[in-house]
């Protein structure tokens, strides 16, 4: 059903407006008018002219993208509560009355909140990301679990997630959204960077589920990351050929995607891929060396792998000129 969703909503790219249409020759920038894509979940001030689709639309988006509008930005605020809402509830009270083992019911409540937060700061577009950064990481989870339960190597409670585990993985990303939410009106200078650094948070952390449990799994040889020498699998900071692969695709798959709706660039696909595999190996690292000394908990080095991935992206936007 959530799958069905994100693939139906990115089928079209349509306004809301409140009061008229209009096509201006000068841009005027304005704190209280607001140009926005409701499915691209962006907000860019000021207006645009003729029927070009400025936002941060995928090409496909584009296709379907009509004339500007002009919304006063509380009303935007509004239209953005409203869809968060209805749509979050939706999926809350679905999830509470299944049979879903993705989510406790605490950690369920916790991503309730989440998803309240990225939809009415970031949109369709972040929002759909983190459901699928979800979806995926659960998937890999269940891959081989028979193996590593064999192995005493599976996650506990059956792979669910609890509200340690939805924080430790999207702290750092609802962190960003939520500064790109209060920042993005008020046209802040290299303010679109906080939506690399959201998906590059969100793709360092699915590299390390996939690469962790589908190396755990078929991992045919397991070494730790600090020197290299042959270790059983599951241990901390263990790394394998077959799980590295996997963590790979996993990060380029979250990243596309989040392109394809429109929450990046091209470009910053890439930078959200790169710095991800980079803090996917500074986790890998702290787990190895520090994790058992210091008794350091998974969800704490997931928060600082998640937090490194944001910076790099950052760090890298600015460096390359990419700032989307």
């Amino acid at each position: 059903m959530i799958v069905g969703f994100l693939i139906g909503s990115q089928c079209s790219c349509f306004h809301v407006a409140f009061g008229k249409q209009k096509n201006l020759s000068q841009p005027k920038p304005s704190l209280f008018v607001a140009s926005v894509s409701v499915n691209c979940g962006t907000t860019n001030l000021g207006s645009r002219r003729g029927k070009v689709c400025k936002t941060k639309c995928s090409p496909i988006a584009k296709r379907f993208s009509s004339g500007p509008y002009e919304m006063p930005l509380y009303n935007l605020v509004l239209v953005n509560l409203k869809w968060s809402f209805i749509v979050n509830s939706a999926i809350f009270w679905a999830l509470l009355f299944s049979n879903q083992r993705i989510l406790t019911r605490s950690g369920l409540l916790h991503a309730y909140i989440l998803g309240l937060v990225l939809w009415c700061c970031l949109g369709y577009s972040g929002w759909s990301t983190c459901v699928l950064f979800l979806i995926l990481g659960s998937l890999c989870t269940r891959i081989g679990r028979h193996i590593k339960e064999e192995r005493g190597i599976a996650e506990k409670r059956g792979g669910a997630r609890g509200p340690e585990n939805v924080w430790g993985a999207a702290g750092s990303g609802a962190f960003c959204a939520l500064l790109y939410g209060i920042l993005s009106p008020y046209g802040i200078s290299n303010v679109s960077l906080l939506s690399l650094a959201f998906v590059a948070s969100l793709s360092s952390k699915l590299a390390d589920t996939v690469s962790s449990e589908i190396g755990k799994a078929y991992g045919k040889r397991t070494f730790l990351v600090t020197n290299w020498k042959p270790v059983a699998a599951g241990t901390d900071g263990a790394v394998s050929l077959e799980g590295t692969l996997a963590g790979i695709l996993g990060a380029l798959l979250l990243s596309c995607w989040a392109w394809i709706v429109g929450c990046i660039s091209f470009h910053g696909m890439l930078i959200t891929s790169v710095a991800s595999l980079i803090a996917n190996y500074v986790e890998s690292f702290i787990g190895a060396k520090f994790q058992a000394k210091w008794k350091i908990s998974n969800e704490c080095v997931n928060a600082i792998m998640t937090t490194t991935s944001a910076l790099l992206a950052i760090g890298l936007g600015l460096g390359l000129g990419v700032h989307q």
